[in-house]
């Protein structure tokens, strides 16, 4: 904000070190972001698309990686188990030099196995296969929440003063 009503490169008036020297009127931005809104990410069958293809490619990944964690949690039974096994070996007489060598060996898979899944996060839930008329549905209620009684865009208030 230069003024109260006009925006530009605060760089470029203060100090001179930038280039852009335009600037646009408060007013016909907000108008100009508020057709945006209604326009260009409201055309029904582009957005449909797009939320289509990202909620198919965001579902996969979200599975893809809950079944990554869940062979994860199912490994660490089976080493337990061959812990277990290694472990009666031991007691019957078997050769303790290989038999500890491989219970190092899962002792470290487990530990690491342990240490995986304390600081993974679970997969944040599926997409809604909705989203997209959720999304209109919302861009709308912002349009018309930021329209003033005389159907002119409301002025925004800047936060960053």
């Amino acid at each position: 904000m230069i003024s109260k009503d006009l925006l530009s490169c605060a760089t470029a008036r203060n100090k001179g070190t930038c280039d852009n020297r335009l600037n646009i009127r408060r007013d016909a931005l907000e108008a100009s972001v508020l057709s945006g809104l209604r326009t260009h990410l409201m055309e029904p069958e582009l957005f449909k698309e797009f939320c289509d293809e990202f909620t198919r490619e965001a579902n996969r990944l979200r599975i893809e990686r809950g079944a990554g964690l869940a062979a994860t949690r199912d490994e660490l039974p089976r080493i337990e188990r061959e812990l277990g096994k290694l472990l009666a070996a031991i007691k019957a007489g078997g050769p303790i030099e290989a038999i500890v060598e491989d219970m190092k060996r899962l002792e470290a898979r487990k530990a690491a196995l342990i240490d995986l899944l304390s600081n993974a996060e679970e997969p944040t839930s599926l997409l809604h296969p909705n989203i997209a008329e959720i999304y209109r549905q919302r861009v709308a209620a912002l349009y018309e929440s930021l329209q003033s009684e005389d159907g002119e865009p409301r002025r925004l208030r800047c936060s960053a003063r």
